[in-house]
């Protein structure tokens, strides 16, 4: 099982890898039986407990400390309005709750010309290349 770092006491659920069945990600799972949902903080399960189990069996995950939730939600501007330097990174978390609509892309003449994180990770997917055509 693998998760990124969220924050120094935190992991980062926008992205898990895991084989079928493994044991951290059942311990994960075992956490949300007791979910009250809206009536208790998200980032309790989904950040912070993690972090917990990870500490207690740290045999069962394999945490990436940069390359995978970077940029943080702290960070998440930079997604949309800005430029991170996400080259060294195994996947980017895009945090689209958080953007405001003026920033969300409107079609392939956006992403092709839009200079920020998203513009570019868009453009290398859709085209094979991170400069703009």
């Amino acid at each position: 099982m693998v998760m990124g770092r969220e924050q120094p006491n935190a992991l980062c659920n926008g992205i898990m890898l895991a084989r079928k069945g493994a044991q951290f990600l059942r311990l994960i799972l075992e956490l949300y039986k007791s979910y009250q949902g809206e009536a208790e903080e998200w980032g309790a399960r989904a950040n912070r407990m993690p972090h917990s189990l990870a500490i207690r069996y740290p045999q069962l995950i394999h945490v990436e400390e940069n390359s995978l939730d970077r940029p943080n939600w702290k960070q998440s501007r930079a997604i949309y309005d800005g430029l991170y330097n996400w080259t060294a990174n195994y996947a980017v978390h895009l945090w689209v709750r958080k953007w405001p609509d003026k920033f969300r892309p409107q079609g392939a003449d956006d992403i092709r010309a839009v200079n920020t994180t998203l513009g570019e990770i868009s453009r290398l997917v859709l085209y094979g290349a991170i400069d703009p055509r």
